[in-house]
């Protein structure tokens, strides 16, 4: 795969090599598939993937990450943590991303040094490093570097780039872990996950791409973009069928727009 450069890909091109050797953080999406391809370009046997099965992952984005690396050629390597055993991480305050990035980054950054890589790199980009932040943070905390941040290079580039080099996942929706769904303050169990994975399933087997199922108890409330929203009440049956099986009593739509960092709104009006 040849790269095509222009100045900003130079920059990442050569935050790489001054790693000398690394280790990428990966997990399917186009952020880290593009970072790991152009770091396998660059540094050639000097790098690896790694990617960290959680409770929080869906087995079916955790399977579809795999099936990318084969399809890429990119040599991967997965471990695994339980973060439902992680007090920090299921009491789900406000940092809980905080948590969760220490705890990984910990695993990636002994993973990297019993294989001989020098550095771990994530793929957090430039957009992603403003407002409030407590996985970025971490990172930084725990010397994770970001190459795209570090080069000012947003998600639209990001996407853009990986069209032009004809990545299969170049359109993949952003995909947050399952810990995401759950309002703040709200402990994590390991069936609250359960029953929003079988849920999220449910609706993307029926079509849909931009959605999530947020959890609050025993209401399901579905978030699902404008553009798919006219079509959510064709499968009403099929849907509340589903998800009192996962067992909610009650499924709702929210009749906002689907939008990532919702629970974090409360807060931004305080």
């Amino acid at each position: 795969m040849i790269l095509r450069k222009n100045g900003i890909e130079e920059c990442l091109e050569e935050k790489i090599r001054k790693s000398g050797s690394l280790l990428v953080s990966y997990s399917g999406g186009i952020d880290s598939t593009l970072l790991a391809v152009i770091a396998r370009e660059v540094l050639g046997d000097k790098m690896s993937c790694c990617l960290v099965k959680t409770s929080f992952m869906p087995e079916s984005e955790y399977l579809s990450a795999i099936n990318t690396a084969e399809e890429l050629g990119l040599p991967l390597e997965t471990v695994s943590i339980d973060l439902l055993n992680n007090p920090d991480v299921c009491k789900n305050s406000r940092e809980r991303c905080y948590f969760c990035k220490k705890a990984l980054s910990e695993i990636l950054l002994n993973h990297a040094a019993g294989s001989g890589f020098n550095h771990v790199a994530d793929g957090t980009n430039a957009s992603e490093t403003e407002g409030y932040r407590p996985g970025y943070t971490a990172g930084c905390e725990m010397g994770i570097l970001h190459p795209y941040a570090e080069c000012g290079i947003t998600k639209q580039s990001i996407i853009k780039y990986a069209k032009d080099l004809g990545l299969s996942n170049a359109n993949k929706p952003p995909s947050p872990c399952l810990a995401t769904r759950i309002p703040y303050d709200t402990e994590i169990t390991e069936e609250k996950i359960g029953r929003i994975e079988k849920t999220e399933d449910c609706l993307k087997s029926l079509g849909f791409e931009y959605f999530r199922v947020r959890d609050h108890g025993d209401i399901a409330r579905i978030e699902v973009s404008g553009d798919e929203m006219i079509n959510i009440l064709e499968f009403r049956d099929e849907i509340t069928e589903e998800f009192q099986k996962a067992g909610y009593l009650y499924t709702t739509l929210d009749l906002e727009d689907f939008s990532g960092g919702n629970f974090d709104r409360k807060y931004l009006r305080d």
